[in-house]
């Protein structure tokens, strides 16, 4: 068991780091990086999700390298990285619900922003999409759509364990 202690403390020892060389290439200047990454190491939802009570979670890691490839395409104004964009959205994907927003972010900023993505790149970031998820497919047909039936119930009724959640009846 010690050695989530250690992935735990690895985990967020990146994500401070990338918070603090992605606030600084952002705003260009290394104060403002210094002050996003003491808020996040201080922050109260990145010290309690990043326990090892819960399970470890890769998504400030993600989110931050999703932001910093974001940022250098809108900079640039031209596509770039985009097989590791794909993947670390791949990743995202399985990682947690939280992490689809990532992958809704990129795809309306890409929507926005109307970048041209060479067809060739889309299909090896596609191929590995599917790629990465047969084995996913695989396990939710053995297993009678269990993660497909959890997602529907998820959206349509809320969490079974009385906590409160998202229900898309809400917005409907």
């Amino acid at each position: 068991p010690q050695k989530l202690y250690i992935f735990s403390a690895i985990f967020g020892t990146i994500s401070t780091y990338l918070t603090y060389k992605i606030g600084s290439t952002i705003f260009e200047k290394k104060n403002i990086g210094i002050i996003a990454a003491v808020i996040f190491a201080v922050s109260y939802f990145s010290v309690t999700y990043g326990r090892v009570f819960t399970g470890l979670t890769l998504a400030p890691i993600l989110a931050l390298l999703t932001y910093l490839i974001l940022f250098q395409n809108l900079k640039e104004r031209k596509p770039k990285n985009l097989i590791w964009l794909g993947v670390i959205l791949l990743i995202a994907a399985q990682n947690e619900g939280s992490s689809f927003s990532l992958i809704a972010l990129t795809v309306v900023i890409w929507i926005i922003y109307k970048f041209r993505v060479p067809s060739v790149k889309l299909l090896q970031v596609f191929g590995l999409f599917v790629l990465f998820h047969i084995p996913l497919v695989i396990f939710d047909i053995r297993h009678n759509f269990f993660i497909s039936k959890s997602f529907i119930n998820f959206l349509t009724n809320g969490s079974s364990h009385g906590e409160p959640s998202f229900s898309i009846n809400a917005i409907l």
